[in-house]
């Protein structure tokens, strides 16, 4: 923010200054320039008391939380021009600021910005935007129980509330249940309990390329497949899986084209052949494998690999990596200790060796046996340098 904001400048124009200032605002520091300088207090912005154009009152709390940049003007409480999303949802209002006038959010919230300015009358709920809002809901409330009449079979986390038409929709997405943590036992939808088993949605990941290279024993088109790949994140009921294959059943193939939508995007570009394809779509509680389709995939010249295979070796891998880091880190702490001794480390190094004594990675005997080590190597050095000296003098 290049410019002071109005407060600052009614500030500096006290006689004020960035060193004393009054109390019902912040001290000066390097972010206030950013700001447009002094900023109050949240103590004092509580306090503090606005209107909307239209009379409304509003609590200075209601901005502790930020405030707008838009059309390079700051709306902020320091400018006198907080701004708050109207209750009413009016737009082309003649009372509100000529930039915001217009101005409405896309989307299913009809959202209309207005500046506010602070009045000095103390806060009346009656008059404020709060029990406007208040209103506001209580209305959005009986309109949903109208719907829910009317519709019988629905369910609030799929229901969304059209702020331009003011009428409530019912967008069933079963991928949304799996992807929520509300784990209900009876689906408002289906109608029923839902299935206690729970399970997930496999598919066989295909990849098909052609080859650049064509040579006497090469192919034309190299395909691989990746088996029990799973669509959802953790386990649902058997019940949800099944609602979404016959909701989304282009689910699986989106899942799999997005994993891949690097190489597709620039085997297009390119000219190349390369296809994804989310194969032998399921429902099951645990992954199945199944030899015999293994064995014809593997003859017909098929890459074939498993995602549990896949992923236990990569835990392997990463175990593996994880007891090498383990194995250096003890190596060099011992190192450390036969070259300094316990008592010469440095307080980091002393840290780290005792979170190695305590999770029982260096043993007491160990470290005695370093520090054994260590003293009978100076007692070798010195006897050396002793003979140096006196070879030196004869």
């Amino acid at each position: 923010m290049k410019e002071l904001n109005l407060l600052t400048q009614r500030l500096f124009a006290e006689g004020w200054i960035k060193e004393k200032h009054p109390d019902y605002v912040r001290d000066w520091n390097y972010t206030s320039k950013f700001y447009g300088g002094f900023e109050y207090t949240r103590e004092h912005q509580n306090r503090m008391v606005f209107s909307t154009p239209c009379g409304l009152l509003v609590k200075g709390s209601h901005w502790n939380s930020g405030h707008m940049a838009y059309m390079g003007v700051n709306w902020t409480v320091e400018n006198d021009n907080p701004t708050i999303c109207c209750p009413y949802r009016k737009a082309g209002c003649e009372q509100n600021h000529p930039l915001l006038r217009d101005r409405t959010a896309s989307g299913p919230s009809k959202m209309v910005f207005c500046a506010c300015h602070e009045v000095d009358v103390p806060y009346c709920y009656e008059r404020s935007i709060e029990k406007v809002s208040d209103e506001y809901n209580q209305r959005k409330e009986a309109l949903f129980q109208s719907f829910a009449r009317d519709k019988k079979r629905i369910c609030r986390h799929h229901c969304y509330f059209d702020e331009h038409t003011e009428t409530w929709v019912q967008r069933y997405d079963p991928m949304e249940c799996a992807r929520s943590h509300t784990d209900c036992h009876y689906c408002t939808i289906l109608g029923k309990e839902l299935d206690t088993k729970k399970g997930n949605i496999f598919y066989d990941l295909k990849t098909t390329r052609k080859t650049e290279e064509l040579t006497l024993f090469a192919k034309e088109y190299e395909v691989a497949i990746r088996k029990d790949k799973k669509l959802l994140e953790r386990n649902v009921s058997l019940d949800i899986c099944r609602a979404i294959l016959k909701v989304c059943p282009d689910a699986p193939q989106e899942k799999a084209e997005g994993k891949y939508s690097r190489e597709l995007y620039f085997s297009e570009y390119h000219g190349m052949y390369f296809k994804v394809e989310a194969v032998n779509v399921r429902v099951e509680c645990r992954a199945s494998r199944d030899l015999e389709q293994d064995i014809a995939d593997a003859q017909a010249g098929y890459t074939v690999t498993h995602e549990a295979d896949t992923l236990a070796a990569a835990k392997q891998q990463k175990s593996e990596r994880r007891e090498k880091a383990r194995q250096a880190r003890i190596r060099k702490a011992k190192k450390l200790i036969l070259q300094h001794g316990m008592d010469g480390l440095l307080e980091t190094d002393l840290y780290r060796v005792r979170r190695m004594i305590d999770k029982g990675l260096i043993t007491g005997e160990e470290i005695f046996s370093l520090e054994h080590q260590r003293t009978e190597q100076q007692s070798v050095e010195q006897m050396t340098l002793f003979q140096e000296e006196g070879n030196a003098h004869t």
